[in-house]
């Protein structure tokens, strides 16, 4: 069957400088590269369907992003957006209104974390998980467009932003903890 999840830690403080993740690996747990001060390159591949929070903090592959600079293994045409796999990493824009490439499939755990002047988010349909705290600390983000395709919204995914009411499209099938804050639901669809 092969490897499907890289555990909490699993390469936590190590020595690498880059990787590969195979084909097949679904989740990347909490903080599995956590701390890797030589991780520089990494390509995630398409059947990535969670990342976790701080699986690549503290790493130059994020930080160099973070910082402005390009990185090796980032697929997006869009400078503000590090995207591997169809995953979506990390973000560093700094407009009123983040646009997500069509195309992204997962939106990392805290990807847009603390991005305070984000007032406006359209997510496209080809988006099926949204991670966790992904947006947490948006206080602004008063405007929200969900995607017909999201199947699963993380614990507090949008906790602490601007948002007062919600549609959830059909396809939802999974909401986390406080995960749209103090928000009022509505559901699009059969009763859960």
């Amino acid at each position: 069957m092969g490897i499907v999840e890289l555990g909490q830690f699993s390469f936590a403080r190590s020595s690498i400088t880059g990787v590969s993740v195979p084909v097949g690996v679904r989740k990347i747990s909490y903080g599995a590269f956590y701390h890797c001060d030589s991780l520089a390159r990494v390509s995630l591949p398409g059947s990535v369907d969670l990342v976790e929070p701080k699986a690549f903090s503290y790493t130059p592959w994020l930080e160099n992003f973070l910082g402005g600079m390009a990185v090796e293994g980032n697929e997006s045409s869009d400078e503000n957006y590090l995207i591997s796999g169809g995953v979506l990493v990390a973000y560093r824009g700094t407009e009123s209104q983040a646009v997500i490439p069509d195309g992204v499939r997962v939106i990392a755990a805290e990807a847009f974390r603390d991005h305070g002047e984000l007032e406006n988010v359209v997510i496209p349909d080809s988006v099926t998980v949204i991670g966790e705290g992904a947006f947490e600390g948006c206080g602004n983000l008063t405007a929200l467009a969900l995607g017909s395709q999201v199947q699963q919204v993380k614990d507090r995914a949008f906790d602490g932003c601007g948002l007062q009411q919600v549609m959830l499209p059909e396809s939802v099938q999974e909401v986390g903890i406080r995960a749209f804050g103090n928000a009022e639901i509505s559901f699009d669809g059969e009763a859960f």
